[in-house]
């Protein structure tokens, strides 16, 4: 799921790639903004503060994208539900540097980001907070001691 301000494909984009291999469609009202790659990547001919400030701006995003790609491989090179979720859970309480805290996404959503099924997680969930290792109600969690 992709929310608002969201850049996509930017890294196809300006990597010159024929075909961008993404399809997107929106569930609201959306604005979409087309840029020539060509033209962010080739410096204005007066150097101009605005186009330096929309390559840094670019440049930004896809180094955050970079980062959290490379945060949800690390969690998907775990092979169980249990790691797999306790890997995220851990990865966004040291983001939001507490053991409580709420995550972006509903059960379908976490479920479809761990690449697991939705009962597989919901049984999990359960398990963890029947041997006190987490608290979660919705989209609330407390890590209470670390697996």
């Amino acid at each position: 799921m992709i929310r608002a301000p969201e850049v996509v494909a930017a890294a196809q984009a300006l990597s010159g790639a024929d075909a961008i291999s993404v399809d997107v469609e929106a569930n609201e009202d959306s604005v979409v903004l087309l840029l020539k790659a060509a033209r962010i990547v080739t410096p204005c001919e007066n150097a101009c503060a605005f186009h330096s400030r929309l390559v840094r701006n670019i440049m930004h995003t896809l180094a955050v994208k970079t980062l959290e790609l490379n945060r949800k491989i690390e969690i998907l090179s775990h092979r169980s539900t249990q790691d797999r979720l306790m890997s995220y859970l851990r990865a966004v309480a040291k983001q939001k540097g507490t053991a409580e805290f709420d995550v972006p996404f509903d059960r379908q959503q976490l479920a479809d980001y761990l690449c697991v099924e939705r009962s597989a997680l919901s049984a999990e969930i359960s398990r963890l907070s029947k041997l006190g290792l987490i608290t979660s109600r919705k989209n609330h969690f407390t890590i209470r001691r670390a697996v």
